[in-house]
């Protein structure tokens, strides 16, 4: 797979590890499978077939995670990205400005996330 990386697709791919590895774990879990290639970060090959093969991952809230029917809370998407950036900008700036700052932190990945997720702070 031929996989050109810009500069913008490395921060929301920075944005999405830290908040699956750490920053939104609080809130969330993915119910499906994936198979992810050996040797390959889940994270990471999830933002790249996100991001050039349209996959649509559900995102749970994680209270439901021993339920048989969760509940889906949203979903990442490549067009949720482009939204939920665009709300973050909009809506908390200062969590943008950390970004164009270089100043990211696991805050701004979660907040950025749910953004994504969910259109709206809900969490934390």
């Amino acid at each position: 797979m031929n996989f050109n990386i810009t500069v913008e697709d490395k921060i929301f791919e920075d944005l999405l590890i830290t908040a699956l590895e750490g920053g939104s774990n609080y809130w969330y879990y993915l119910p499906e499978e994936f198979n992810v290639p050996e040797g390959e970060c889940l994270s990471t090959w999830m933002f790249k077939e996100v991001m050039t093969n349209s996959l649509q991952v559900s995102v749970c809230d994680l209270e439901d995670s021993e339920e048989e029917d969760p509940n889906i809370l949203g979903y990442l998407t490549k067009e949720n990205i482009i939204k939920g950036t665009q709300l973050m900008i909009f809506k908390s700036p200062e969590h943008f400005f950390d970004l164009l700052n270089d100043n990211m932190d696991a805050t701004t990945a979660d907040v950025w996330f749910q953004y994504v997720v969910l259109g709206e702070i809900v969490y934390g």
